[in-house]
């Protein structure tokens, strides 16, 4: 196959090309070629998604983050390997990170694990080549953050080799798919806290912190967490001040719908069953909010 690289001069038309092709409907195999000046390294794109990107980069990852990128390719040592086998190997076949291998995908029902599956490199004179695989890539909020990881890597790679004039981008996803209100697999600010910030939240009424807790667990997270709504509904029935019944009844349906949302996408992944779970726990999530007091 003949790449038909499109030159573009930022990673914003990768990311609109990419909701174009996803927007009414996911897409297997996803293919994004493109050839961008080395200068879309110091752009305001990468600048904006940098902060959000070295998280995935960080190893160990940060407390908000289920786990991180670098974590699996084993941090600076895979990043000193790929420039390592760059320096011996300008067009070898090893200039990768790997984020995913056997045993990872053996034990993935007990785990979360990478979409982004690998990225490798290669420079051909004056054109750097950086080819990667998702089994799965969110290509409205994940995506740019995804390509500003890239970047960050192309970056320590041009810092090496700074005759690069090129990057060549090659993005293979087995499935891409759009979802505006993507959670990108950091933790709800309700299921980040240390065991007892919850608590105490809810024993001082602070009925604007729970609000916003609550609210926020209406976006669509990849991994769903229980713990965070769970402490809260404990809190609310030990609670010397009660709270009203109404508000308790909700809690706990939302309890319920949550966790038969959270096991039957398990089993399913998506559907009409899935997405009516989903609808159940957020009709019992707004009763819940509607009874919590201002």
């Amino acid at each position: 196959m003949i790449v038909d690289w499109k030159s573009v001069q930022t990673f914003d038309a990768v990311v609109q090309d990419a909701i174009a092709e996803c927007n009414t409907s996911a897409q297997f195999n996803l293919v994004l070629a493109y050839e961008l000046p080395i200068d879309v390294l110091k752009s305001q794109f990468v600048a904006v998604h940098r902060t959000q990107a070295e998280k995935w980069l960080s190893d160990p990852p940060p407390r908000e983050l289920f786990f991180s990128h670098a974590q699996f390719y084993r941090g600076k040592r895979g990043t000193d390997y790929v420039l390592a086998e760059l320096e011996r190997r300008n067009m070898g076949r090893r200039a990768m990170l790997a984020m995913l291998d056997m045993d990872t995908i053996l034990d993935s029902a007990h785990r979360s694990v990478p979409a982004f599956s690998l990225v490798q490199f290669a420079i051909d004179g004056s054109v750097l080549y950086a080819t990667a695989y998702f089994r799965a890539l969110e290509v409205g909020v994940f995506l740019p953050s995804n390509l500003t990881e890239i970047a960050i890597h192309c970056e320590s790679i041009h810092r090496r080799f700074t005759h690069i004039a090129t990057i060549r981008l090659f993005i293979l996803a087995f499935r891409g798919y759009y979802e505006p209100d993507f959670h990108c697999l950091e933790k709800l600010p309700i299921d980040a806290h240390s065991p007892g910030i919850i608590g105490v939240a809810v024993a001082d009424h602070q009925y604007e912190k729970l609000r916003t807790w609550l609210s926020d667990k209406r976006r669509v997270e990849s991994v769903v967490q229980m713990q965070g709504i769970e402490e809260m509904l404990t809190a609310v029935k030990a609670a010397a001040k009660p709270y009203p019944r109404a508000f308790e009844l909700g809690l706990e349906r939302a309890v319920q719908s949550l966790r038969a949302f959270s096991e039957l996408r398990y089993q399913l992944n998506e559907g009409d069953r899935v997405e009516e779970a989903r609808e159940r726990f957020d009709q019992d999530l707004t009763d819940a909010l509607n009874a919590l007091p201002r």
